[in-house]
């Protein structure tokens, strides 16, 4: 079975590869926050799927009579799925957001 005590997600020593290696290791999501949380998973399982604002960009709120496409753009790429955000505490995000989680992969 899957260890369930493991390093933080913002650990320095964690490698991008082994991070990347280790969560496309779960099948579910109740397996990745035990993986991650072991403390706080339960709670983080209750809140998951709560209502909350859908979450929004800078753009939404800063634009006047058109959109920034560059603005639009860089946060296209904060958000999409690349290497980078492996650096994201992914229970703050989950708590914060309606989120669904794939391994590789946060989809927002």
């Amino acid at each position: 079975g899957i260890s369930y005590h493991s390093p933080s997600v913002t650990d320095p020593t964690l490698t991008m590869e082994a991070l990347d290696q280790t969560i496309a290791g779960f099948d579910t999501v109740e397996e990745l926050l035990k993986h991650f949380n072991p403390d706080t998973w339960q709670e983080d399982m209750d809140h998951l799927y709560t209502e909350s604002a859908p979450p929004r960009g800078r753009s939404f709120y800063e634009r006047k009579s058109k959109v920034d496409l560059d603005r639009l753009n860089d946060e296209a790429k904060r958000y999409s799925c690349t290497p980078r955000n492996y650096s994201v505490n992914i229970r703050e995000e989950l708590k914060q957001t309606n989120a669904v989680f794939f391994p590789r992969c946060l989809l927002v």
